[in-house]
C-alpha cells in the first residue's frame, strides 16, 4: 500500500494519473474499505497539500480488502472485480433502460456476481440439478437468452472456462429482478 501511495504521488507530480474502471463496484461491495479508502485519500491530499485523483480510492481501497483476505493477494482481488465489472457491463449493454443501478436488486446482483467470481476463481461453481428448485418460463427463458449466451461467452473467452447451468440459471434469477420479467 505504501509502495502504491508513494507512486501515486510520484505520477501525480509528473502529471500522470491511472484510472481505476471499477470504483463503483468497489464502492458498492465493499462499502466499509471504500469509505477507509476515502478517508485515506482525504488525509494525504490534505496532509502533503495535494490533489490525487478519486481513482486513487479504489487502488487503495483494493490493497486494504487484500489485507484482510486470508491470501492477501491484490492480484486476485483485482481478477475478481474484473470479474465482476465484466458481467455486469454485459447485463447493462443489454439492460441498460431496464436497470435501475442504484436499486437493491442491483446491489444484489453484484453481491451475487462477487461471490459467482470467487467461486470462479477458486474452480468451484455450483453445478447440480436446478430444474428441481426452479421452474423458469419460455417468456423469462427468451428475454435472457442473449444476455446469457454473451455473459457466459466473455467468461470462456477471457477466462477460459465456462460457467455452469446452474451459475447461469441464478444468473437469470437476478436478471429477471433486475428487469422485472415474469
Amino acid at each position: 500500500l505504501f509502495d502504491h501511495i508513494n507512486s501515486a504521488i510520484e505520477r501525480y507530480k509528473d502529471g500522470n494519473n491511472l484510472d481505476f474502471a471499477m470504483l463503483s463496484e468497489i464502492a458498492t461491495l465493499y462499502k466499509d474499505e471504500f469509505k477507509v479508502a476515502q478517508w485515506a485519500l482525504d488525509y494525504i491530499n490534505a496532509t502533503l497539500d495535494l490533489e490525487l485523483p478519486d481513482d486513487e480510492i479504489g487502488f487503495i481501497a483494493i490493497h486494504i480488502i487484500s489485507a484482510s483476505t486470508e491470501t492477501k493477494d491484490s492480484y486476485r482481488t483485482k481478477k475478481l472485480m474484473k470479474i465482476v465489472r465484466d458481467i455486469s457491463c454485459v447485463t447493462l449493454d443489454y439492460y441498460r433502460d431496464k436497470v435501475d443501478v442504484n436499486s437493491m436488486d442491483y446491489f444484489r446482483y453484484l453481491t451475487h456476481l462477487k461471490y459467482l467470481g470467487l467461486r470462479y476463481l477458486n474452480k468451484e461453481q455450483i453445478s447440480g440439478d436446478f430444474s428441481s428448485i426452479f421452474i423458469l418460463n419460455e417468456n423469462v427463458l427468451k428475454e435472457t437468452a442473449e444476455c446469457i449466451s454473451s455473459i457466459d461467452n466473455l467468461v470462456k473467452v477471457k477466462y477460459e472456462e465456462e460457467l455452469t447451468e446452474y451459475e447461469k440459471q441464478f444468473i437469470i434469477l437476478h436478471l429477471c429482478r433486475l428487469i422485472h420479467v415474469k
